[in-house]
Parts: structure tokens; sequence; C-alpha cells
């Protein structure tokens, strides 16, 4: 913090020093560092409770087993190719760290550790049919497991007794997790055109058994220091503490569907041009905040929908492309590297790009390229639960790149 310019500023801060190349003898410089230590006290971070929360360390060690087995057969007369196979996973989990007492980070700091043992058994079937005239279906079974971040494997605790209601509460992190774990089914249909174009359209269902949220569970404090020094005596021993914990999961599910279409298909007049769309809409009952909470699944829009047009022909090349996604939640970094979530407005981002190929004459192999990203200054919109209470509003412009490629 400043010092209140206790301290005269020096004023010999410039100066010049040996440099001694490409003909310079030397550089005229500025102490940028005694001009911050003169008007700077510094503290360091070592008294600060969080910073201590922050050091931490967590180890997994993970033995992997697996093996699969190939389909190759007849259904009728139409193929069907595919594998099924099996993982065992056996993970052994465990993070040191320390425990804070009532944010005193000089006295009132213990080391704390902890961890856990857990094995997997993950089965999967894929399939393909292959039907008459470039069509296949496709299916998919499978459960899956993802483990937690390690920023909620960690042993950290923050704890303290109250002084009026004589109850220990804290938070941290859980070195006892388990992953997340998921039933997933996907059924998909290709058509093909040759090598020209396709569509293709896909279900998928994704059922949770396990999922990681923050909630407020019972915890044993015995044999964590008394951060008043004894001037309280706890009511128990069990009191209230805020961690990521395992819950029931919920499902996601949804449809996904994509197309590439070169208009040469529809007209010779149109040769050089195409499309290539896709489009998902997705559902889901996760709660990622526990039982009765209404926010939606981090990251997640209902809707996502790409769409490219372009012309490739006689060495050129054009492509103009829109992506766009409805409203979703974000989970970013926030002060101090917590996370936080936000609510981010729904977006439409558009990206043009040109280019040219020589084929011939002197500059053959030559290629040029202009691509310019955000053609409409889309910002980045984000609120506060609701939409007419803006949060942050970020305009970061366009993005012009121009490139030349040379091939021999």
């Amino acid at each position: 913090c400043p010092d209140g310019f206790s301290q005269p500023i020096p004023t010999n801060l410039a100066s010049t020093s040996a440099f001694n190349a490409f003909g310079v003898p030397s550089i005229y410089g500025y102490d940028a560092l005694r001009a911050y230590q003169s008007v700077y006290t510094r503290r360091a971070n070592a008294n600060n409770a969080d910073i201590t929360n922050k050091n931490w360390v967590v180890e997994e060690k993970i033995i992997t087993a697996f093996a699969k087995a190939d389909i190759d057969t007849l259904v009728g007369d139409m193929p069907l190719r595919g594998n099924i196979g099996l993982q065992i996973i056996n993970t052994d989990q465990s993070s040191k760290a320390f425990a804070v007492a009532d944010g005193n980070a000089v006295s009132g700091v213990s080391g704390i550790s902890g961890g856990k043992k857990y094995t997997d058994y993950l089965p999967s079937l894929n399939l393909a049919l292959s039907l008459p005239a470039e069509q296949t279906i496709r299916l998919g079974l499978a459960q899956t497991m993802t483990r937690a971040r390690l920023d909620q494997l960690r042993a950290s605790s923050n704890f303290s007794l109250g002084v009026n209601n004589r109850q220990w509460s804290g938070d941290g992190g859980n070195p006892k997790l388990d992953p997340f774990r998921a039933n997933v089914f996907d059924i998909g249909y290709e058509k093909y055109f040759g090598t020209k174009a396709y569509i293709a359209a896909a279900y998928f269902y994704k059922d949770l058994k396990s999922f990681i949220y923050q909630d407020k569970v019972a915890k044993d404090f015995t044999g964590f220091p008394n951060p008043t020094n004894g001037a309280v005596t706890p009511i128990s021993n069990i009191g209230s503490f805020d961690t990521p914990t395992n819950g029931k999961g919920g499902n996601m599910k949804g449809i996904e569907l994509s197309a590439s279409l070169p208009l040469n298909m529809l007209s010779d007049v149109l040769d050089g041009f195409g499309v290539v769309v896709s489009h998902s809409d997705t559902e889901s009952s996760i709660k990622p905040n526990g039982p009765g909470n209404s926010q939606p699944l981090p990251g997640l829009s209902k809707r996502v929908t790409n769409l490219t047009a372009y012309f490739e022909k006689y060495g050129f090349s054009a492509r103009i492309s829109n992506r766009s996604r409805s409203d979703f939640v974000g989970e970013v970094a926030g002060f101090g590297a917590d996370r936080e979530f936000v609510y981010v407005r729904g977006e439409n981002i558009t990206d043009l790009q040109f280019g040219y190929a020589f084929d011939a004459g002197m500059f053959k192999g030559l290629s040029v390229l202009l691509q310019m990203n955000n053609l409409d200054n889309t910002p980045y919109r984000s609120y506060e639960g609701v939409k007419d209470k803006p949060k942050v509003y970020s305009s970061y412009g366009r993005t012009i790149l121009f490139g030349l490629n040379y091939k021999f």
C-alpha cells in the first residue's frame, strides 16, 4: 500500500548503461523498481489467509486395464462393424494442504491431509450398420467417468468458532470426492452422396449417476485447534462445512443435425459454391448447485448453430461463417482466482475469409489469405440473473489477419 510519500522519490532513477551491440554504445534506462519501492510499502502475502488456503497439493495415482474386441460381420446382407470394450480404472487420490483458523494465517495454521481409493468398471459398445444407398446407422452405449477438478479435491480448510452461537463452521475442498459417472446412449443416421455431400442426424442421452456440486454438509471438527484460545467452548464438535460434495446427477439429452452440400448438385451454374451447416438443441435436468436450485448447467447453451457458405474455384476461395448460441451460464475466474458463475447473453458472430492460390507463372506455389473475424463487432455481455440487470459489456472489435504461404 502507498506509504503516503513519507520518503522523497529519488531523482536519479534514469541513467545510461553499457549496451555495446549493433554499434550502439549505451542505452538510456529508467529504474522502475526503485520508483516502486520508494512509493509503496510491501506486505508479504503469507499473512493472507486466502493465499495460505491456496497452498495445496493434489496427487492422483491411476492404473488402467482395458480390453477391446472388434466386430465385423453381416446382418442379413448388411455389413455390421464396431467394437466392444471394457476399462478397469483404479484411482488413488490424496491431498496435502493447510487448515487456517478464523482467517489467521500467521498463527492459526495446521497441516491437513486426506484422500480416497476407488475402482470403476466401464463397458462400452460401438456399432455401425451399413444400409443400401450409402446410408449408415450408428449406435453407442457406454458407462463413463470424469474426475473432479483438482481445486475441488484439495484438502484446504478455513474454519471458525462462533462467539455467539458456539458452533463450528468452515469451507474448503474435499479430497474424498467420487468422480462424475454417467450412462451414455447415442444413435445417429448418416446419408452420403458419394464423396461430395452428406446429411446426418443424431440423438444423445446422458444419465448422470453422480454429480459434484457445492453444498453445506456436517463435518466433525475434532482435532481442530480452538481459534478463540479456549475463550469459547463449542456446543458440539459437529459443525457446518461448505464444500464440494457428491449427489444425484440428472440427465442431458438432445439432437444434433449437420449437412455439407456442394450446390452444383442442384445446378451446374452453382459449381464451386457450397454450404456447411450444423445445429444442436439440448435439454438438461442437471442441477449444478444441488437439488432445489434452478441455475442451468455452466457452459450449456440450449441452441447452437453454425452456418458456412463458400466458393472455391479457379484458385479463388471465399468463405463466410456465422456461429450463434443462446444464453448460457459461464464459469469464470473471479477475485483471487476463485471461480464464480456469470449469466452470459447469447451471441451471433460472423467471420469472413478470402484467398487465392497461384498455380502457374512466376508466383506458382504462392497463396494469399485475408481473414476478418467478428465482422459485425459482436460484444460480450453478461448480466445479474435477469437480462435487465447488465453486469459486463465488452466490445473487442474486429480482427483482421493477412497471410502469405509459399510451397516449393
